[in-house]
């Protein structure tokens, strides 16, 4: 998918007014690069009930259990980018954490973000895939992928 494709998406998804076009051509997204793969769930609307299977659970307890004996992404970057924290959860005072599996090009770069998982969902995972796609390592990654999770506290 082009960047091209994730902006008409993202506008489409923001806008529904008809303007994605618009956007689109002022952009010049004819001439755009294609951008690193990327998967995350959308947040779903105010009113949707969202299944947190990992309400309650420290983050810790559950980054070991989904990366099992794959490599810890922080031992091995030579850079690291934090993750801002999103508008939304400020304003509703939400703290949270996300887990992520990277997968590197070969060359110590990040070539996908898969969102592993998250509570609560839908708040923190676009801004922590953005952020990891700017992570580099100093070489390939042993076999290819490796796995962070990213905190997110604010006080009550």
């Amino acid at each position: 998918m082009s960047g091209c494709e994730d902006l008409v998406q993202l506008v489409d998804r923001v806008s529904k007014v008809g303007l994605v076009g618009v956007v689109v051509a002022m952009l010049g997204c004819a001439s755009v690069d294609p951008k690193p793969t990327v998967q995350e769930e959308q947040r779903p609307a105010q009113d949707t009930v969202i299944d947190d299977p990992y309400a309650g659970r420290e983050v810790a307890s559950v980054f070991e259990e989904l990366r099992g004996s794959e490599p810890n992404c922080n031992q091995l970057a030579s850079k690291r980018f934090a993750a801002s924290y999103p508008k939304q959860a400020i304003l509703e005072r939400v703290s949270g954490w996300v887990i992520v599996r990277m997968q590197g090009d070969g060359r110590g770069n990040v070539r996908e973000v898969s969102v592993e998982a998250a509570s609560p969902r839908g708040y923190f995972e676009r801004n922590v895939i953005h952020a990891s796609l700017r992570w580099e390592f100093p070489g390939p990654l042993p076999n290819g992928t490796c796995w962070n999770s990213f905190s997110f506290t604010i006080d009550r």
